[in-house]
């Protein structure tokens, strides 16, 4: 899968993270030691890839 940029749609988006969320989340996770701590890193990495628009009903989504 195609990492996201500028010209990704939502749905695109939400694919791309979806397929990736649970690897990064597991690989941060064993770099931090904390479930949560893990999470907030994989949404920080991913947040610059959305477009400003969508930032703020991403975070409720995620």
């Amino acid at each position: 899968m195609d990492p996201p940029g500028r010209g990704m749609n939502e749905r695109e988006f939400d694919a791309f993270y979806s397929g990736s969320v649970g690897r990064l989340t597991g690989q941060l996770y064993a770099m931090t030691g904390g479930f949560a701590e893990s999470q907030d890193v994989v949404q920080e990495g991913v947040r610059p890839c959305l477009g400003a628009a969508d930032r703020a009903g991403w975070e409720w989504r995620a």
